[in-house]
């Protein structure tokens, strides 16, 4: 009897740890990838702006040739590109410039109070990796909330009492169940998703923060503490 609970036991123990290194191996994968993605959009951006500043001067030395109403929807269109992000933070620029073109693009109003200067201490695939998962699973809840007019992001970024304080704010349709202290996925595979959050805990964990998630009344509200490093 004593054999099999120890060999019970041993079993139980190693079936965590290899799940334990699944996870870590498909969170290390994400990062990787999402590492890929902050030099790919970056090179996409500055070519979409300089493409776009490249046409505002074409606008402007043929503009004798349009009406007032066509110059300024040419250059109201122009200017939805060439809206570069400016937060102080060059991995954030480039991640938020991205997600407000979504946003545009999807009639999602998006408020933003940010001090990127903040997350100096931070390596830039950390910054990219936390934020455009936030972004992502906020633009993913609001693809079927009602209505349109309802929709909208908020992120805050400051200093409060020594520490840096990330907020993101959105509205969500239906209920979220929790696991853990994270809410469990909605997708069906329980192992193959969710990483977007777990991932993001990972990395408050690595410079001695806290995620903390709270969702009722329709309003989703995620907030990370991370120590300041001044």
């Amino acid at each position: 009897m004593l054999a099999c609970i120890l060999l019970l036991s041993l079993c139980i123990g190693l079936e965590d740890k290899q799940e334990a290194r699944y996870e870590g191996e498909l969170l290390r994968q994400l990062l990787r990838q999402q590492r890929r993605q902050m030099s790919a959009s970056k090179e996409t951006i500055e070519l979409v702006n300089v493409k776009a500043h490249d046409l505002k001067k074409q606008i402007t030395q043929y503009g004798q040739a349009l009406s007032s109403d066509q110059m300024n929807s040419l250059t109201n269109l122009v200017d939805v590109y060439d809206a570069s992000v400016h937060t102080g933070n060059d991995a954030l620029d480039v991640l938020l410039t991205q997600k407000a073109l979504v946003c545009e693009r999807r009639g999602i109003r998006f408020d933003r109070m940010i001090d990127g200067a903040l997350l100096g201490f931070m390596n830039p695939t950390d910054v990219y990796a936390l934020f455009g998962n936030a972004m992502d699973n906020a633009l993913e809840a609001l693809a079927g909330f009602e209505p349109k007019d309802g929709r909208y992001i908020s992120l805050d970024v400051k200093k409060r009492v020594g520490m840096v304080l990330i907020r993101v704010e959105n509205p969500f349709p239906g209920e979220i169940r929790f696991l853990n202290g994270l809410p469990m996925t909605t997708k069906g595979d329980e192992r193959d998703h969710g990483f977007g959050l777990r991932s993001m805990s990972m990395i408050a964990k690595r410079y001695h923060g806290k995620l903390f998630i709270k969702a009722e009344d329709h309003l989703f509200i995620l907030t990370i503490v991370l120590p300041s490093a001044s």
